[in-house]
């Protein structure tokens, strides 16, 4: 009787702590960001124009919190790291299509994004079934071109809307475009080197690290030991001087005296 009770006991606080790893701010708002993906195509699609793009603005500033909260309240779990990527990718991709559908977005960024996405999903896919790894750690680049992918469609919106056309729309989609391609080439490097190298890359850029601060704490001792050497040798050469005005001293005072004692002997 003892033992099952304590078993579902047990039980009961694994049950409580999962869905405290589970439903914690950071990944509410993870979880946020796939729900209001639909509902920004559907209301764009509906002409619902202020409604979708102030959807889109929400999705994209939990972007920015639940990573930033996840770090500051120390609420960093696996799942979380899972979730958060792919939260990123239905985003995007559900976003992009109804900008493709509703505005004429430029059909070769958006098949560039897409296939950028499909690419990391099937490649993150193959690296989790051949390595064992359970996530595959999102890049700099990465984290920033899905910046630039958002606020490209915002732009792209409020722009289609009101008929304005600038030089510089133009110019922040080519770069979206550039990072993009440059995360994609980064993720399929970073890929290639986990699936073919022995040693996965977080071990290597740690080995690496390691032999960089090796070097740089030997430079230092090097500098340290020569350092004390130099003033070593500046001490015995002070030493050997002071030595030297000594003995000059003293053979002078012996000259001296010398010649004091001639002179009293020539008197006498």
């Amino acid at each position: 009787m003892h033992d099952k009770t304590y078993a579902n006991t047990n039980e009961k606080n694994i049950n409580e702590n999962t869905l405290k790893i589970v439903f914690n701010i950071p990944n509410i708002l993870t979880m946020l960001r796939i729900i209001l993906a639909p509902f920004f195509m559907i209301f764009l699609l509906n002409d619902k124009y202020l409604v979708a793009f102030i959807i889109l603005l929400i999705a994209s500033i939990t972007d920015f919190l639940d990573g930033m909260l996840a770090r500051k309240l120390n609420m960093q779990t696996q799942f979380g790291r899972i979730l958060d990527p792919i939260a990123d990718k239905v985003l995007i991709l559900v976003s992009m299509l109804a900008l493709l559908i509703k505005f004429h977005f430029p059909l070769w960024i958006g098949l560039i994004i897409i296939l950028r996405d499909f690419l990391i999903v099937c490649g993150g896919a193959l690296i989790i079934y051949k390595k064992k790894q359970q996530y595959l750690a999102p890049s700099i680049l990465g984290k920033t071109s899905t910046v630039f992918q958002l606020l490209s469609m915002l732009i792209y919106i409020v722009a289609s809307l009101n008929g304005y056309y600038a030089l510089w729309i133009d110019i922040l989609l080519y770069l979206t475009v550039i990072i993009t391609v440059l995360s994609g080439l980064n993720y399929v490097l970073t890929g290639y080197l986990i699936l073919k190298l022995p040693d996965s890359t977080e071990e290597i850029v740690k080995e690496v690290f390691t032999s960089a601060k090796t070097t740089v704490n030997t430079t230092a001792k090097t500098k340290v030991k020569t350092k004390n050497a130099s003033l070593k040798t500046t001490k015995v050469k002070k030493n050997i001087k002071i030595k030297a005005n000594k003995d000059t001293k003293t053979k002078k005072n012996k000259r001296t005296e010398k010649n004091r004692n001639e002179k009293k002997h020539k008197k006498k």
